[in-house]
């Protein structure tokens, strides 16, 4: 049981997903929620996107490029938050100052995201409204 366990969490550790322990419970719903929100906007714009299209291929191109590779890129964001806070550092305390900086700039690219997403869909000349 406790070898299936370190397996278990071997893999989440490689895949940068965060346990939902009593201890990391706040990092796991915060890292759920902006995955949930990320790919809620990606498949709104996806809908967007292929409804009515004539070149399904040029649809499916932009939105693997500019919609659902970028997920890749923001969710390990909130894991590094997380391991900042949760590590611990033999040298020195987590700083809060630092902590929130991280978290800002999660907040940052989670906005730039849905506002790049937005600008791609609607720059796409095959939608109509």
């Amino acid at each position: 049981m406790l070898v299936d366990q370190v397996y278990i969490s071997k893999y989440l550790f490689n895949l940068k997903i965060i346990p939902s322990t009593p201890k990391s419970r706040k990092y796991a719903v915060i890292q759920r929620t902006i995955v949930i929100l990320v790919l809620i906007v990606a498949m709104i714009s996806s809908v967007f996107m292929c409804r009515k299209q004539e070149k399904p291929r040029e649809a499916f191109k932009i939105l693997l490029l500019f919609v659902y590779l970028p997920i890749m890129d923001l969710y390990p964001a909130v894991y590094v938050w997380y391991d900042y806070n949760m590590t611990p550092i033999a040298t020195a305390e987590p700083n809060q100052l630092v902590s929130r900086c991280i978290l800002t700039f999660v907040v940052i690219k989670l906005i730039l995201y849905i506002m790049g997403v937005i600008l791609v869909t609607v720059r796409n000349r095959s939608i109509y409204w």
